[in-house]
């Protein structure tokens, strides 16, 4: 049974998933647009950040190994300085990047809602965002649910190769933050490109699995570790997990899975009026 969302990649620019056969309506091409070169920027900005990261911690160890060096070798620092100028020479140049780096980041900080100095453009995402909601029709006060999917490739024997997984070989899960409604014949999920019609009465059963699932990433403004997550069972070490919960649907267009957290669960079975099988 395939996961819905579950995505083969062909090519750099080409990604197929079998959720496709759902989809009812689309965002217009200028939105496309927009989406793309908003990519652009976030891959530019990630680029940047590793750029300066380096950068800030290659001068902090300069920082800190230099006088160390002198220290336990028992030099002088007079001696240093008379036999050795380049090395308070490289000492000052550390310095006055990590502490550039540091006050561009905190200036950042100031003026973005975004922790990380080097992020996305959150205001532009959250604008860009309720252009795509409203061109799909999808409510303003529509629930968000976490959807997990998976990324993989197709063998020349047929066989699916499952790219993301950790060092244990465990299959990492993409959490995707699906806004969910529903209407008295379907349940609509959306991607903010795409939105999906599942007819509720190809929901068969929902049913949760005995063993935790490797998220990719933690969506929810609320940490894990929140008392509002403790019933349900979350666990963080290397990687975050969470059990999973499987929604089987059997349609004329074949049998799938959607596959939620089941931290939301509650709110997956409540947008769509459903019970769980168990």
């Amino acid at each position: 049974m395939d996961n819905l969302f579950d995505f083969e990649v062909k090519s750099a620019f080409s990604v197929k998933s079998v959720s496709d056969a759902f989809v009812c309506r689309t965002i217009p091409d200028a939105l496309l647009e927009k989406i793309a070169a908003l990519q652009q920027q976030t891959a530019l900005n990630r680029r940047k950040a590793l750029l300066l990261t380096t950068a800030f911690s290659l001068s902090m160890l300069v920082m800190i190994l230099l006088p160390l060096s002198i220290v336990v070798l028992r030099y002088r620092f007079s001696e240093v300085l008379q036999n050795a100028p380049w090395m308070y020479a490289l000492e000052g140049t550390a310095f006055v990047v990590w502490f550039s780096i540091l006050l561009y980041a905190l200036q950042y900080k100031k003026h973005s809602r975004s922790f990380s100095p080097f992020g996305t453009q959150t205001a532009m995402e959250h604008h860009l965002m309720n252009d795509c909601k409203a061109a799909l029709g999808i409510p303003a006060d529509a629930a968000v649910v976490d959807v997990l999917a998976a990324v993989y490739t197709v063998g020349k024997n047929g066989h699916r190769h499952y790219t993301e997984k950790t060092m244990t070989g465990a299959l990492r899960y993409h959490n995707l933050p699906t806004p969910i409604f529903a209407d008295t014949e379907a349940l609509y999920l959306s991607d903010f490109t795409r939105l999906f019609r599942i007819p509720l009465s190809s929901i068969c059963s929902v049913t949760t699995a005995n063993r935790r699932v490797v998220l990719q990433n933690w969506n929810k403004e609320n940490s894990p570790h929140a008392k509002a997550y403790r019933a349900f069972g979350l666990r963080q070490a290397f990687h975050l997990k969470a059990y999973c919960c499987q929604v089987e649907i059997h349609d004329p267009r074949g049998e799938y899975c959607l596959l939620i957290p089941n931290y939301d669960l509650p709110t997956f079975l409540k947008t769509a009026n459903l019970e769980r099988s168990e």
